[in-house]
């Protein structure tokens, strides 16, 4: 007698005959009296445990809405929408707006017009963007390592479209976390957008 599997939701997702393999997700669903059903059972409780661990160009080819999936190229965990897979929270850094997140997600990013600051758009390896502390940037060579970091949270729930965010922000006092150099303000550029 045939197997029918039904999803969390009540919709059926497969009918198994005996003795056969369904391979409709990126896992082995087999039937009564299979052989060899051993190895597939193992084999689909590693594919779980590791949530299909792969590069990119190799995410599973038959996700189901909710299924997780490990990119080991971008180290990042992600979920099935029904349409792709998308990262399933946390921060994005970008040097443009991100296209990609989940809501409540924090992208952090830096906007720098080059007509207004003199520097190219691009500088040389091993470069980095300094400012002489009147607007004006240029491409200087590393070696200083970063002189200046600080961290901010929220200290309310945002209610509003603001971006970027000007209020409602703390300097974290956390023994864990120590501020490079003398710190920062809100007035040292710092930009920071909640995805919705």
């Amino acid at each position: 007698m045939a197997y029918t599997i039904n999803k969390t939701d009540g919709t059926i997702l497969a009918t198994i005959a005996d003795g056969t393999v369904d391979t409709t997700t990126n896992l082995s669903l087999f039937g009564k009296n299979y052989a060899g059903y051993g190895e597939l059972l193992n084999e689909n409780q590693v594919k779980l445990l590791e949530n299909f661990a792969n590069t990119t160009a190799n995410a599973p080819d038959k996700p189901v809405i909710g299924q997780l999936f490990y990119d080991t190229t971008l180290n990042q965990i992600q979920v099935y929408d029904g349409t792709v897979f998308k990262a399933s929270s946390g921060s994005i850094i970008s040097a443009t707006e991100p296209t990609f997140g989940a809501e409540g997600d924090l992208g952090v990013g830096l906007h720098i017009k080059s007509a207004d600051s003199g520097a190219s758009v691009d500088g040389n390896a091993d470069e980095f963007l300094q400012t002489n502390g009147s607007g004006v940037l240029t491409w200087a060579a590393a070696g200083g390592g970063i002189t200046e970091a600080d961290m901010f949270r929220l200290t309310a729930d945002l209610t509003s479209n603001s971006n970027p965010i000007s209020s409602n922000l703390e300097r974290v006092d956390d023994a864990t976390f120590s501020k490079i150099g003398t710190g920062m303000s809100l007035s040292s550029g710092i930009l920071l957008s909640v995805l919705s």
